[in-house]
This record gives structure tokens, C-alpha cells and sequence, in this order.
């Protein structure tokens, strides 16, 4: 099988994995995320990086919208790897879904 064939198959079955309900998840973790979230110490940059954030997250829900699923997920998990960068920089804090649910 030639190479540009196989890339097709995989693209196939990677869609076939990812449903609208799996995407949702990831959305409701991301608003929670920016409804909490607070910037610890100001940096340059910080608000168009946060920005970024928006955009991406708006991004995946017109590519969600469109069926584009994987793209769709590709978006919303920049969202998530900017955000925890920031967190880890101890520029930002905020609370996942997860983490906002627990019994304390």
C-alpha cells in the first residue's frame, strides 16, 4: 500500500474514534478553565497569549460545528497545553472541571 493510502486509512479510523459527546467533554473542561481563571503575575504578553487561547477554543467549535472532529480536538487541546504552560509558569491559575468537582 502506498504511503498517501495508508495516511487516508488512519485519518478514517482516528474520526471514527472521536464523537461529538467525546469533543463536549473537552469543552466543558476548557470553560470551566477560563471562567476560573485569574493571572498571578503579569508578563509580557500574557493577555494576547490568553487571547490565543479564545481563538483556539472558538476555532474548535467551528471545526466542530463542520464534523471536522479531529481537527476540532487538535484545537481545543492547544487550548488545554497553553493554559497548564501558564499554570506551571505560575503566571495563571485556574481549575479544570476535574479538579473543581472533587470532594474536599
Amino acid at each position: 500500500m502506498s504511503r498517501k493510502g495508508s495516511e487516508g486509512h488512519r485519518s478514517t479510523k482516528i474520526r471514527r474514534t472521536i464523537s461529538q459527546e467525546y469533543l463536549q467533554t473537552y469543552f466543558e473542561n476548557m470553560r470551566v478553565a477560563m471562567e476560573s481563571l485569574r493571572i498571578n503575575r503579569k508578563a509580557e504578553g500574557i493577555h494576547e497569549i490568553i487571547d490565543w487561547v479564545k481563538s483556539y477554543y472558538s476555532d474548535a467549535e467551528v471545526f466542530a460545528k463542520r464534523s471536522d472532529l479531529v481537527s476540532a480536538l487538535a484545537a481545543i487541546a492547544y487550548c488545554e497545553g497553553i493554559l497548564e504552560a501558564l499554570r506551571l509558569l505560575g503566571l495563571v491559575s485556574f481549575s479544570w472541571k476535574s479538579e473543581s468537582t472533587k470532594v474536599k
